[in-house]
């Protein structure tokens, strides 16, 4: 898709992307998508923040839950509810 030049990933494809490798524990592959996310000119949203929030409370990683989380408070982004199951 990116390829062909004619038909560019938009925050949906982004967002749909990074969930889909964030419940797959993929955590290196959600960050290079974040990151292509960014490159793209989109700003991550609630959805996809909470993805990773989520990917790398499953990865055991708690600074970079909590780093995402005040992330997300910079972007202005208030969370509803916020819960990390670690398991």
């Amino acid at each position: 898709m990116k390829s062909s030049g004619n038909c560019m990933p938009d925050s949906w494809t982004f967002s749909s992307m990074i969930t889909i490798y964030s419940c797959s524990g993929k955590v290196s592959e959600a960050e290079a998508m974040l990151n292509a996310m960014s490159e793209a000119g989109c700003e991550p949203n609630i959805f996809v923040l909470t993805s990773l929030i989520q990917c790398y409370g499953k990865a055991n990683r708690t600074d970079d839950v909590v780093k995402t989380f005040d992330r997300l408070l910079e972007l202005d982004i208030t969370p509803m509810i916020v819960s990390v199951v670690v398991c």
